[in-house]
């Protein structure tokens, strides 16, 4: 949890869609310099029994997780202060492969993964009203879009495998 994810933005989108779905729940992956900031924002917005903190997971957790969950969000943002960005981050990719439906955000290098509708949804960064919507037209009330998930998962099975990473760098 540091600032070029964008913690704060992801947990109010995520308190807007909740105050209209009241069954979707979050949780949250991920420790840092953040996390004491962020315990206190989802105390102070009654999240609580929304959200589930999760710190650091092992490998297998995180896989575990993937498995339950049908949905991977991340609102990554370039730093404010540092003007430091992500890339294209690695927890995406392995989202895509899981089978999941991602919603991020288009910042640096997330567009060479998610196309907007296609492989997963986009939302400007900061964009806490829209990535809320995209929220809720993606939860299990409204449906998840199987086709999506589908090109996502195609896409990182294509794209970001280590079979394919490994062509790449050998060629």
């Amino acid at each position: 949890m540091v600032a070029k994810k964008g913690p704060f933005y992801l947990l109010e989108a995520f308190r807007r869609a909740a105050s209209q779905d009241p069954q979707i729940t979050l949780d949250y992956i991920g420790g840092g310099e953040m996390f004491q900031a962020v315990a206190q924002y989802v105390d102070a917005a009654g999240l609580g029994d929304r959200i589930r903190l999760l710190g650091m997971v092992s490998e297998e957790e995180k896989q575990k997780l993937w498995l339950e969950c049908g949905v991977f969000l991340q609102h990554s943002i370039t730093d404010p202060e540092t003007g430091d960005e992500e890339g294209l981050p690695a927890a995406i990719q392995e989202a895509m492969a899981a089978g999941m439906l991602v919603i991020t955000t288009a910042h640096s290098g997330i567009s060479e993964a998610i196309i907007d509708g296609e492989t997963g949804f986009l939302v400007p960064e900061r964009d806490v009203a829209l990535m809320a919507q995209k929220i809720l037209t993606c939860s299990a009330a409204a449906g998840l879009d199987e086709q999506v998930i589908r090109n996502g998962y195609n896409k990182a099975a294509e794209h970001y495998s280590w079979s394919s990473e490994r062509s790449r760098l050998l060629s």
